[in-house]
């Protein structure tokens, strides 16, 4: 149903905790792309041995650092399924808005998009971005 686009550089210490909540989710997020923009940390190793373990992981290996949008791009020429979710490598999906994403997708198949709940990482203090969850359905 979702692919999952995850551009990452240099987040050893996150991108073990950005996948747990994808990969309990396997039903909805059937692909995940992750982009390693030049890591001069552990960033795609610890990605190559979950994708070891986990079959709907890709690790896409950038030969330079081109940056976000660059690896955004190259997530999506290689999308799979219908729905796309973009993660930042240091950002946890919420469990409860995954589910929540999964129900819209479900009741609306014809939504555009749908923005809402993320939990990041910022100097080791989990917290809440957003409580709302906002879906667009284009007039078109």
């Amino acid at each position: 149903m979702i692919s999952v686009i995850i551009p990452a550089y240099n987040h050893e210490n996150f991108i073990e905790k950005t996948l747990q909540p994808l990969l309990k989710n396997t039903d909805i997020f059937k692909q995940i792309i992750i982009i390693d923009d030049c890591s001069l940390d552990r960033t795609a190793n610890i990605a190559d041995k979950l994708a070891a373990i986990h079959r709907q992981i890709t690790i896409i290996r950038k030969r330079e650092n081109r940056g976000v949008v660059d690896s955004l791009n190259m997530g999506l020429s290689h999308v799979t399924e219908r729905f796309v979710y973009l993660c930042a490598s240091d950002d946890i999906p919420d469990p409860a808005g995954i589910r929540l994403l999964s129900d819209r997708l479900h009741e609306n198949m014809d939504l555009n998009f749908i923005l809402g709940n993320s939990l990041y990482n910022t100097f080791n203090l989990f917290q809440t971005r957003s409580k709302e969850t906002h879906a667009w359905q284009s007039g078109l």
